[in-house]
Formats: C-alpha cells, structure tokens, sequence
C-alpha cells in the first residue's frame, strides 16, 4: 500500500513539475480534464455512466457505493475520451463538431494531456484494486487497452470499429462493485447499435476528416448493421429473461431508423428504449430499486 502511494504521489509530483514548467493555467488543466466528456455529453454521448450508476444503486442499494461508481466512471470516461482526443487532435482542427479552442488548446499543450491520461489511468487502475479486486484492475485495464486499440488504429477499419466499440461498452458497465457479465453483454451491444446510429449523425464529418467507418465505406449497409445487432440484442434479451415479448422488442431501433428521416431523433428514442431495458433487466436480476 505504501509503495502504491508512493507511486502515486510521485506521478502527480511530475506532472505539476510538468505543468508548472510549461507556465499552464489550473484552468487549463481542468479544461484538458473534464471537456472531453463534457463534449460527448453535449454530443448525446457519455450516457453509459448511468448504467453504471443506476446498476450498483439496484445491486448494492448503497449510495455511498453508487457515489463512488458515479466518481470512477466518470473519471473513466475523461480518460478514454481524452486519450481518443489525445490521437485525434491534428483531426479535430477540421471537424466542425469539435470546440476550436479546446482543440487548439491540446495541440499546444499535448505532452501534458498524455501525461495527464497517464496518471489519470495509472491512478484508475490502483483505485479500481484497493477499493475493489484485483479483477476490477484488470477490467480497467482491459478497458484502456480496448479503448487505445481502438483510437489508434481500429477506428479506422470498417465493421471492426462497430465490435471493438460493443466491447469497449461492455468492459465499462463490468467496472461496477458487483461486475455481471449477461448484464455487460448486454449493455454492449447496445452501446454498438448506438456507435452505428452515431456514425449515421457523424459521416459528413468523417468523410471530411478521412474516417473511414463502415457507414462512410459501405453507406447502403447501415440498416443490415442495425438488424443483425438488434437480432443479436433480441437473443441475449431472451437468453437473460426468458420473455418472447420484452425480447421482440429488441426491433424498436431498427424500426426507429426506417419510420424518422432524422439519425439523431431515432439515436435519442433507441437510447431511451435502452434505458428502459436496463431498468427491466436491473429489476428481474435484483429486484425492486
């Protein structure tokens, strides 16, 4: 425990010595912290942090535990979404759906946001094992690992972006008190069906940038895409219920696709069927809330 502390306490030591010596504002720093999530969040994304939260509230009914898994999933999504910024910030001065300034701010100060996503994951991962298990650290790292294939290379390999991006949402919903694998399977195909609507909203943008996602290669298979991850989504609904109708229900975001010419309202309804089901599943595994 020391030696982790001690680790720890040298790591923030060089990254103030860092900042410090680059003349950069606290205000800064906090900006290259938290706007990464703020943007996705602007954007409709980030909103798996609620399964997290909502299902250690039914698993635990404790909301000291659910405060704290509110904290680290947070702090999780910061990281990923900032190491994803981190790669992509010679990109972003051209999308039109990323804040200029900030951009602008990590391309000027770029060695001290990969130092801050370091101490940011070195930190998640020695939190995850003293509160936690051994095996909640090596969900985390898991998850960096995932998240960092997936910004470096995987991001730009049609159909392999929308897998990784399914089991990047499985890997955060395990990082929970009381981890449940049919739960994050789950969690994780919905979290591919909404990357497929997501990149429906984003492919002028991706075009513009040279992102090649499977909707920018192949734009005439999104509606397969859906089908197949909602027959999918159908299986493991029956799989953990056992009930025909709540499984069939599984159509609703494909039927959303075809019913509304907008990507993004059908991308708000599907999430909020998502939740739904989340609730549902939340309560036939651990009862009432």
């Amino acid at each position: 425990m020391q030696t982790v502390d001690f680790f720890s306490s040298i790591q923030y030591k060089a990254l103030l010595s860092f900042v410090y010596s680059y003349g950069m504002k606290a205000t800064n720093l906090l900006q290259l912290l938290l706007y990464p999530l703020l943007l996705r969040i602007r954007l409709g994304e980030g909103g798996i942090v609620l399964f997290n939260v909502t299902h250690t509230w039914f698993a635990t009914k404790s909301g000291l535990q659910t405060f704290i898994v509110a904290i680290l999933s947070t702090v999780v999504l910061c990281t990923l979404y900032g190491f994803n910024d981190y790669i992509d910030r010679k990109r972003d001065m051209l999308n039109p759906k990323k804040n200029k300034s900030f951009v602008a701010l990590v391309n000027q100060h770029h060695n001290i946001f990969l130092l801050l996503n370091v101490v940011l994951s070195t930190t998640l991962l020695i939190a995850f094992y003293n509160i936690y298990s051994a095996n909640h650290a090596k969900y985390v790292l898991l998850l960096i690992t995932v998240n960092a294939v997936y910004s470096l290379s995987i991001k730009k390999i049609p159909f392999a972006d929308i897998v990784i991006v399914a089991f990047w949402g499985s890997a955060i919903t395990l990082c929970v008190p009381v981890a449940n694998i049919e739960l994050s399977v789950i969690a994780g195909i919905m979290t591919g069906i909404a990357h497929v609507y997501q990149m429906l909203s984003d492919k002028d943008t991706d075009q513009q940038t040279s992102v090649s996602t499977a909707i920018v290669r192949y734009p005439n298979t999104a509606s397969t895409q859906i089908f197949l991850l909602c027959f999918i989504l159908a299986t493991s609904l029956y799989y953990t219920l056992g009930n025909k109708l709540i499984a069939a229900s599984a159509v609703l975001p494909l039927f959303f696709y075809f019913m509304l010419k907008q990507h993004e309202v059908a991308w708000h309804l599907s999430r909020i069927y998502f939740a739904t089901i989340w609730l549902m599943l939340l309560y036939s595994v651990y009862g009432s809330f």
